[in-house]
């Protein structure tokens, strides 16, 4: 019974409900029980006779939480019913304290019992089986099961319990002593309970300091959470500088996490707010150190006002000069879409880098210049810079520098026809990030390794970047981003599962902010015109296109990858005038792939020129767009690409066109065997 596991406990469930449950459902019932059996048996049974297993209900969860069911509730009443009043009383403060707790801290609290009644009531537990001694530290107990624990305090009235933390949390606090700052993260739970009580100033302050602690212990997660909760708690009264050390600490704990575009201004305004505080208390130095923060300034207004301002504090040519020339490029380039100004403060950065021979500094401005690059749609100077930014950053051991670079460049590369130097550099990045905790450039890195592993046709390769994928990124649009990818999937394998209505419903759902292109969405919708034109999917991609061409300046690529799109939609519609301007604003990026369509540029121009009846012009680039994909290894893009060039042949052969030449019928057919 000891060894049930994960998967009997999902078994288990289907057995029950009579359907397959999600992963995350198994997962919570497994951590609520731990495995022991009468448990797992009356949670399923509660969630099935109160409904919650249904299909329709499954389909409307985003998270899923566990109660106790009144079975097992019965259970453990019995069990604790059987113990002394006293051992009772102990184990309830014993409870509030946490699963876990030590005997120093329940002495503290229990003032008005010897030693030898504390241990006699420990006793009696354990003999019970209700507590279990750690078996490495001496006077540390944890209770057996979280549901002894839950079952004591849901008998707590809500009043009972404010006043349980505030004893525990003073307790705690006259316990530690001059060492209770190290404990913040034990206090604060006790000091949140207890703010209807006692007020929200210890909260705030322990808060605080648990958040920087966590921080530094790269928990960023815990860390946001910790500074949030104290700013919450904040009044219109707090001290300046608590306030600004909340604030600056949501911003530095929030920089390597996956970019939230719906609070993402949100914490540039408090960015904002906390460089202003500081330079009103005349901290300079903390107003520079939180400017040069490595927050994402892609879709926030203010970024390049606050740079500026930071740069006011620092002399001319020095190393804090450098950093801050550094964000401001990122500023510069994503707000007011000054790719010359990025470039040019970059230049400036880089050689304060060298001037100082600091060499984290260069890197960073290198690695920095590699995504303007980018996306300024120059994907060769992208990874000339973002290949020097990785090597300098390796010598001086700049850990955040390297895994920030492959997510980019990797779409650089398979621009350029690299998907091995791609594929390679993005496996090294995702053990990497895995080990320092980026999940932002985790989430990057893995998105990039699919788009190599769907170029090339790699079922294996799309499934390790899946499960990175689900390791890094927590978000709510984690599911969603998923099932995009397995629809392209699908749809790419000729699966009939891929059906355009179910990745049109997909869309339907909360759009996500930022540029245009969600998710690989527009990029499955547009080939899939060329086997569902419907007059619904080419509408679809043209309001997606509109969306993505009215992208900031800063963002040539994009605003070049709705030019595609709207390219598949002339093919499809056989609109040749719309065909023949649509081929000129494309031809400048002709020999890549879109790196956003995930298409041969040079195919489209094929076809393209074909609609127009350039079909002299179309076979130019048909030829290209095959020499490239072979190369490349780019399987399911040559495939596409023979079977368009095999009928353009054809074409000009059945229609008697001047432009037939001998031969035409049967390099078609040695295309279309290459294609298939």
């Amino acid at each position: 019974l000891r060894g049930l596991t994960e998967a009997d406990i999902a078994r288990f469930i289907e057995i029950a409900a009579g359907l397959t449950p999600p992963a995350e459902l198994s997962a919570t019932v497994h951590r609520h029980t731990e495995g022991n059996p009468l448990f797992v048996t009356e949670v399923v049974r509660d969630l099935v006779q109160s409904g919650e297993l249904t299909p329709e209900k499954i389909a409307s969860r985003s998270s899923w939480s566990v109660r106790i069911p009144e079975g097992v509730r019965e259970v453990i009443g019995r069990r604790l019913d059987r113990l002394s009043d006293r051992a009772n009383d102990m184990l309830t403060t014993a409870a509030v304290i946490g699963r876990e707790f030590r005997l120093d801290a329940l002495k503290e609290l229990a003032k008005d019992t010897t030693e030898g009644q504390l241990l006699d009531v420990l006793d009696e537990a354990l003999d019970a089986k209700i507590i279990e001694e750690s078996s490495d530290t001496v006077g540390h107990y944890q209770f057996t099961h979280a549901l002894m624990q839950e079952t004591l305090t849901d008998e707590l009235s809500a009043a009972r319990m404010v006043r349980f933390h505030a004893r525990i949390g003073e307790a705690l606090e006259r316990m530690y002593g001059d060492d209770a700052d190290a404990h913040a993260s034990e206090l604060v739970p006790h000091f949140a309970q207890a703010e209807p009580l006692i007020g929200s100033e210890k909260l705030i302050h322990y808060s605080i300091l648990a958040g920087e602690q966590a921080l530094s212990a790269f928990g960023y997660e815990d860390a946001v959470r910790l500074f949030q909760g104290a700013e919450a708690a904040a009044g219109d009264d707090l001290d300046d500088a608590d306030m600004a050390a909340i604030l600056s600490g949501i911003v530095r704990a929030s920089a390597p996490l996956p970019v939230d575009y719906a609070t993402h201004q949100q914490t540039w305004d408090k960015m904002r707010l906390a460089v202003d505080l500081y330079v009103s208390l005349g901290d300079h130095e903390a107003a520079v150190d939180l400017a040069t923060q490595p927050f994402m300034a892609l879709g926030a207004t203010g970024t390049v006002d606050i740079v500026r301002t930071a740069l006011k504090f620092v002399d001319e040519g020095s190393e804090q000069s450098g950093w801050l020339h550094e964000r401001l490029a990122a500023a510069l380039a994503f707000e007011p879409g000054d790719l010359d100004g990025a470039r040019v403060a970059l230049e400036t950065a880089a050689a304060i880098g060298r001037d100082h021979a600091i060499q984290s500094l260069e890197a960073r401005a290198l690695a920095q210049l590699g995504t303007v690059e980018f996306f300024g749609a120059r994907p060769r100077e992208s990874v000339d810079a973002s290949i020097a930014a990785i090597e300098l950053s390796q010598a001086a051991g700049d850990t955040f520098t390297e895994v920030r670079v492959p997510g980019i460049v990797g779409w650089a590369m398979i621009q350029l026809g690299d998907p091995e130097s791609a594929t390679s550099l993005l496996r090294s990045n995702i053990v990497l990030t895995r080990k320092v905790r980026q999940s932002r450039w985790g989430v990057a890195g893995a998105t990039t390794l699919w788009g190599v592993a769907y170029m090339r046709g790699d079922s294996e390769g799309r499934r390790e970047a899946e499960a990175a994928l689900s390791e890094f990124d927590g978000s709510s649009r984690q599911g969603r981003t998923l099932d995009v990818l397995g629809w392209g999937v699908m749809h790419q394998r000729g699966d009939p599962g891929g059906e355009i209505e179910r990745l049109l419903q997909i869309l339907s759902g909360d759009p996500s902010p930022g540029v245009g292109i969600d998710d690989f969405a527009l990029a499955f919708l547009t080939q899939a015109t060329r086997t569902v034109a419907t007059p619904e999917v080419l509408e679809e991609i043209k309001s997606m296109a509109d969306t993505a061409a009215a992208s900031p300046p800063w963002f040539p690529g994009i605003t070049g990858a709705a030019s595609t799109a709207l390219g598949f939609v002339a093919i499809a519609s056989q609109d040749k005038q719309a065909a023949t301007e649509l081929y000129d604003s494309i031809l400048p990026r002709k020999g890549l792939v879109d790196p956003f369509l995930l298409c041969s540029n040079d195919d489209v121009l094929g076809l393209l020129a074909k609609t127009a009846g350039r079909l002299d012009v179309a076979e130019t680039h048909f030829k290209e767009a095959v020499k490239f994909c072979r190369s490349a290894g780019y399987r399911p893009e040559l495939a596409w690409t023979c079977s368009d060039y095999a009928e353009m042949l054809l074409d000009r052969t059945s229609t008697g066109s001047a432009q037939a030449q001998e031969g035409d019928r049967e390099r078609a057919i040695e295309l279309q065997d290459e294609a298939l």
